[in-house]
């Protein structure tokens, strides 16, 4: 199971305290050490404030980014694996273009090497574009949220999904826009819908396979 954002956040890296999430980095460029580092991600200080928008889906496949759960999510960006300042969308257009160069075929790589069998996105429709494995077949509509969970209306929100052929090995890629956070236009009972709705399709389509 892998999430998918745009970059790191800035957050990542607080001025004051540059390895607060990452100690086991701090002054030391082993690469061991460094692998170390990352995979304490979630078990250290991980910059929650962002990631739980992700987490109830997540919960909804029996995954999550943290010890217990029947799956481990983890987590990668698209476009760049480094943090910015300021944020992506602030940026200038051959600033992004420059970081697009090298990190979306490093992404396309670091998949190939993990081949998920879930990977969820959330970001803004136009860097769907991006993905370069092949795909079977185009996006399905899984659900539209229609109505808040009051029963209000609301504009709808689609959760949909799509096969693609990562390293030799079929991977359900499911989208849902973002806002400021993961699938931040839906509340977390509906995150958490989405996901069980997402697992029922990854069971009954991998079985026709």
């Amino acid at each position: 199971m892998v999430t998918v954002g745009l970059n790191p956040s800035l957050h990542e890296f607080p001025t004051s305290v540059p390895f607060r999430r990452f100690p086991l980095a701090t002054g030391n460029r082993e690469p061991r050490r460094y692998l170390d580092a990352m995979s304490d991600y979630f078990c250290t200080d991980p910059y929650g404030s962002w990631f739980n928008g992700f987490q109830p889906l997540l919960n909804g496949l029996d995954a999550s980014y943290y010890k217990g759960a029947a799956s481990i999510a983890l987590h990668t960006d698209i476009c760049s694996p480094v943090a910015t300042n300021p944020t992506w969308g602030k940026l200038g257009k051959d600033d992004r273009a420059a970081l697009e160069a090298d990190g979306i075929p490093l992404w396309h790589k670091l998949l190939e090497e993990l081949r998920p069998q879930i990977v969820a996105i959330s970001v803004a429709k136009v860097h769907l574009k991006s993905i370069k494995f092949k795909s079977e077949k185009n996006w399905k509509n899984i659900h539209t949220f229609e109505r808040r969970p009051d029963g209000a209306p609301r504009a709808p929100y689609k959760i949909c999904a799509r096969w693609h052929n990562v390293g030799g090995e079929r991977s359900l890629f499911v989208f849902g826009a973002a806002a400021q956070k993961p699938f931040g236009l839906l509340a977390d009972s509906q995150k958490q819908e989405a996901g069980k709705l997402l697992r029922k399709e990854y069971c009954r389509t991998a079985r026709m396979r």
